[in-house]
């Protein structure tokens, strides 16, 4: 079933989520802002310079156009060849499944770069240890890149609200390219109603406690691409989070998992849209009985809280979404790249990528 066809089923047959008593969204608290130019309007038809990663339907809500300017917003700045690192309290100690004791200690500095209210910015060569979130967005954000970051050894409670590593929390047509993390929970995240589109490529992640995904509160538009997480709990998932966290629900639509690696990579399709895995580095995936455990425990949480049934399959690839190629990777071997390439052609792809990485997608 295609988004489309998925949309027009709902319209026809759709009703409210069924969440047992759980407190359902109010109507207008999870709106999307897509900042767009206007290309050109021909009668009642406008053309948009970036499509929109969510349908707009007068039923649903619609959607309205409206002029705005942003006076104080940066432009043209980055951050870069930095080295960060927090100092901590050692002796703050607790004890995790897996991992034994480590150090928790959260009284020290949480962020190493917060980008608010810029356009055309970027991190690049940055590498932070014992901080949470190495490059956060907000919703002010558009343009960004950050590439070629490391984020280790973050001190912090492994629980819910910590341990993000690269977050789009807000902000659009971000660019987040070989990053590499270890011991975080949300290496590669979304937070809630993040308009997009949004892409993380070529990205590396272990020791994962937690997935890489839309969050919370349905965000729209964004890919992940050739992203490998290893790890007890690590996965990839656009999924129903029902009433986990601080009641999440439908977490994103227009999810795109593309020849990725994880334990379990979860797709579930949401009312009126769809989500994808397509693809996946077989030869990468962490089969250790620690990951497989998580996958399948990770797994079950999601039927528990959604509410859906659905049945576990033992493969990475799983849930109601649009799959494709659950044992193998895809052609072409990298979405973003090579849709680049056919959009601005090959010297485009010489400003974004070394030359090693050059060879790997397009050399082979």
């Amino acid at each position: 079933e295609t988004t489309w066809e998925a949309f027009e089923r709902f319209r026809r047959e759709g009703k409210d989520t069924d969440m047992n008593g759980t407190i359902q969204w109010k109507p207008g608290s999870k709106d999307l802002t897509f900042e767009r130019k206007i290309v050109s309007v021909k009668k009642d038809e406008i053309t948009l310079d970036i499509p929109l990663t969510n349908a707009l339907q007068k039923e649903f809500g619609g959607g309205t156009i409206y002029k705005y300017r942003y006076d104080k917003r940066f432009t043209q700045c980055g951050v870069e060849n930095l080295y960060g690192m927090c100092i901590y309290d050692e002796s703050v100690k607790k004890s995790y499944r897996g991992i034994g004791e480590y150090c928790c200690d959260e009284n020290h500095a949480n962020t190493f770069v917060a980008l608010r209210t810029v356009e055309n910015a970027w991190v690049r060569n940055v590498s932070v240890e014992h901080f949470d979130c190495c490059v956060t967005t907000t919703s002010a954000t558009k343009y960004i890149t950050g590439q070629d970051l490391s984020a280790i050894n973050p001190i912090s409670q492994i629980t819910g609200g910590r341990r993000y590593a690269y977050h789009i929390n807000g902000g659009q047509m971000c660019l987040f390219q070989r990053c590499y993390s270890s011991h975080h929970r949300h290496e590669f995240v979304l937070g809630a109603t993040t308009p997009g589109p949004n892409a993380f490529v070529d990205g590396y992640g272990e020791m994962t406690f937690a997935s890489s995904e839309p969050h919370h509160r349905w965000s729209a538009g964004c890919l992940w691409d050739n992203i490998v997480l290893k790890g007890p709990s690590a996965s990839l998932m656009a999924a129903n989070r029902g009433s986990m966290g601080s009641g999440h629900g439908w977490a994103g639509a227009q999810m795109v998992f593309w020849n990725c690696a994880a334990p379990l990579i979860l797709v579930m399709q949401p009312p009126t849209a769809q989500n994808f895995a397509i693809g996946l580095q077989a030869t990468e995936v962490d089969n250790s009985k620690e990951a497989r455990s998580g996958a399948k425990s990770t797994f079950n949480s999601i039927v528990n809280t959604s509410m859906i049934d659905m049945k576990y399959k033992d493969q990475p690839i799983n849930g109601t979404g649009w799959t494709e190629q659950t044992a193998g990777t895809v052609v072409p071997s990298s979405l973003y790249y090579y849709q680049l390439r056919d959009r601005l052609g090959k010297s485009a792809l010489k400003k974004v990528m070394d030359e090693p990485q050059y060879n790997k997608y397009f050399n082979r």
